[in-house]
């Protein structure tokens, strides 16, 4: 599994739905919220190949009060995801309104997918030419997402890939 928690559109689309973004602004924030995720789930495990399945979406919408359309906003996301990986695009998910979103953004989307491999996106620590410890990169990183990050502490990968 992979979990890629909360992400927003790039460029930021910023404001209240529908006070501030229109509905259709959001919609396609949401669609361009998705295309992150995809980027950033390609970054970790290689391709896009290596996933099998969306499990479980929470989409967020930063709504005025009033506003109850929030299911047809993160449509937005969930109508990208079937077009990327068929059926296999569509799991679970939940789409629900908030009073407020960090940044004032319109939307925000975090979702699990379940992937067939993990890729080494990097060589072993660039410090030591050897596997990663706790102590190793000058001891200040912690070995979180590591099997994400093909076993590498974050400041090596970090630096590889960027070098990528």
């Amino acid at each position: 599994m992979l979990y890629v928690s909360g992400s927003s559109a790039r460029p930021r689309v910023i404001g209240k739905v529908p006070d501030e973004v229109s509905f259709d602004e959001a919609k396609a924030a949401a669609r361009s919220t998705g295309v992150s995720l995809l980027s950033i789930v390609k970054r970790a495990i290689g391709s896009l190949d290596g996933v099998k399945r969306v499990v479980k979406s929470l989409g967020m919408v930063n709504g005025a009060p009033g506003f109850s359309e929030h299911t047809q906003v993160i449509d937005g996301y969930s109508e990208l995801m079937t077009e990327v990986f068929g059926a296999d695009g569509w799991g679970a998910r939940s789409a629900v309104g908030m009073g407020s979103l960090p940044l004032g953004i319109s939307v925000e989307i975090e979702t699990i997918f379940e992937v067939r491999f993990f890729r080494q996106i990097a060589t072993p620590c660039q410090f030591f030419g050897r596997p990663p410890t706790i102590s190793s990169c000058r001891g200040r990183w912690r070995m979180t997402m590591a099997r994400a990050l093909g076993g590498l502490c974050l400041s090596c990968w970090g630096r590889a890939r960027s070098v990528s």
